[in-house]
């Protein structure tokens, strides 16, 4: 699940979307120039994105995107058209209503300090609290052994967690300074584990006094009963179901035979029990092409929200015999180890398609991974991973705790969550994490025009796959062509994010 976090940032927080194709009138000619040229002289000379008629500027210190035509976009890169009568050239071809919106929006981008000022994005001594999440897995048997389990749960494996009300309520103590406090249970199966429904009741009504969590649960829905369904409308709980195609065949490629009937029941109940309920997606191979037919399975089956996320290579899903030939098609063939996924870019632009379709879908999935993701460019919230500067911590069954889910792996366990949350913020990784070097600073981002954009990838991601916390050559491909995708969804589409 999904879980986003709110963060201040010293300078405005908008990418800027111009739209160059507006027309220029003639009286306007000359305030044209004089803006292009002030861009050319007053700051750092923009880095070109084309594609056919339309460009994206993007100004990597300050990070700033301007989306216009490749014609005007030219004007920025050749000295010799910056000269008044080239520019006039350039834009007497315009008409003169939408020119003035132009020309005032690229002269305030000028005079924005953020835009004159060439420095890195930090977060700011004195902003509020980030939201504070738990991801507690109170077991490790599941029923199903599915292909992408981050942690390889299965019917062989039986590992619960021990006095999860005490950890809880730790954790709401530590935190309770927070504006928002969540709380996740896992697993494996959490509606096997008998301790789940009391484990809620107790959290709901005898938490820290004027602290009560928000509280969700993850669930294959396999095995959702009728008082599970009750339990969670009455104590508001954010149910989360795994559906991962909109067909027996798709979704049981990934959770086995016998489940996608089963998980619609289980969806069923929840909606006849009035409970608040999401699904989860894995976008693979087999439903790339039918994610709106399952967008609309979900939506139908009485989902409020969809979460439709990649492939992360993480615990059976890091094992590349677990993904054979899913589907032979050379569009997912994206990394060294030819696993058949898909790759995020592909993922973006395909819901950017659906969504253009159909609006109606956005309000599913804008608390979703593609949106969120849209929103963190758009405010550039990924200019350093959060790990260390807010409280995200992973409970494993046995009762280690992890500064993240994906972090899960030994060489990152702070401890025991018996030393308690207070101990636990101050480990030595996580005062690491919070003093890494700036992204400008690291010598495979410092060239990058979208390094402030991307923020160097997920730690957890980049160890799964290198052994270390920083991209490789490969992952940077994967961040870069991702990011760019992103960046030219929001040039056309800002109406995503209210803007």
């Amino acid at each position: 699940m999904s879980l986003s976090h709110s963060q201040q940032v010293t300078e405005s927080n908008a990418v800027r979307v111009v739209d160059g194709n507006v027309p220029l009138a003639s009286r306007t000619r000359h305030l044209g120039g004089s803006v292009l040229q002030r861009c050319w002289t007053l700051v750092e000379a923009p880095v070109q994105i084309a594609r056919g008629a339309r460009s994206l500027l993007v100004f990597p210190e300050t990070q700033e995107v301007i989306g216009l035509s490749t014609r005007i976009a030219h004007c920025f890169h050749n000295e010799a058209a910056v000269c008044q009568d080239a520019v006039r050239d350039v834009l007497s071809e315009q008409t003169h209503e939408v020119v003035e919106q132009t020309i005032t929006q690229i002269d305030a981008l000028l005079r924005t300090r953020c835009v004159l000022e060439s420095k890195e994005c930090r977060v700011r001594n004195d902003s509020p609290p980030y939201d504070a999440v738990l991801n507690l897995s109170v077991t490790e048997f599941c029923n199903l052994r599915c292909r992408h389990c981050y942690s390889d749960s299965s019917p062989s494996r039986s590992g619960r967690i021990k006095n999860p009300e005490a950890v809880v309520r730790d954790f709401v103590s530590t935190f309770g300074d927070h504006e928002r406090l969540d709380v996740a249970l896992t697993g494996g199966e959490p509606t096997l584990w008998p301790g789940t429904v009391p484990l809620l009741k107790t959290v709901s009504f005898s938490s820290v006094p004027g602290r009560i969590p928000t509280l969700y649960v993850n669930t294959n829905g396999t095995v959702l009963t009728d008082e599970h369904a009750r339990t969670f409308a009455s104590l508001g709980v954010h149910v989360a179901v795994s559906l991962d195609g909109p067909d027996a065949y798709t979704h049981e490629q990934i959770r086995g035979p016998g489940t996608f009937f089963r998980t619609l029941k289980g969806m069923e109940r929840l909606r006849f029990a009035n409970a608040w309920f999401g699904v989860n997606v894995l976008i693979h191979p087999g439903n790339f092409d039918r994610l709106e037919e399952l967008f609309d399975l979900a939506v139908g089956s009485g989902a409020k929200s969809i979460n439709a996320f990649t492939l992360d290579r993480m615990g059976r899903a890091s094992r590349a015999e677990e993904w054979p030939n899913i589907a032979r098609d050379e569009r997912f063939k994206n990394d060294s180890r030819q696993l058949e996924c898909v790759p995020d870019y592909l993922a973006y632009r395909q819901q950017h398609r659906i969504l253009t379709r159909r609006p109606d879908l956005a309000m599913y999935l804008r608390n979703g991974f593609f949106l969120g993701q849209l929103l963190r460019v758009r405010l550039r919230r990924r200019v350093r991973c959060g790990i260390g500067r807010h409280p995200t911590f992973y409970v494993s069954s046995d009762g280690s705790a992890y500064p993240d889910i994906a972090l899960f792996h030994p060489e990152f366990k702070l401890g025991s969550v018996s030393m308690g949350f207070e101990q636990l913020r101050r480990h030595p990784f996580l005062e690491m994490m919070r003093n890494r070097e700036p992204i400008s600073a690291r010598s495979q981002c410092a060239s990058c025009p979208l390094r402030m954009f991307c923020g160097g990838g997920c730690p957890g991601d980049n160890f799964q796959r290198t052994g270390t916390l920083e991209p490789s050559e490969d992952i940077c491909q994967e961040l870069y062509q991702a990011t760019e995708e992103l960046l030219w969804i929001l040039s056309e589409r800002p109406a995503y994010l209210g803007a």
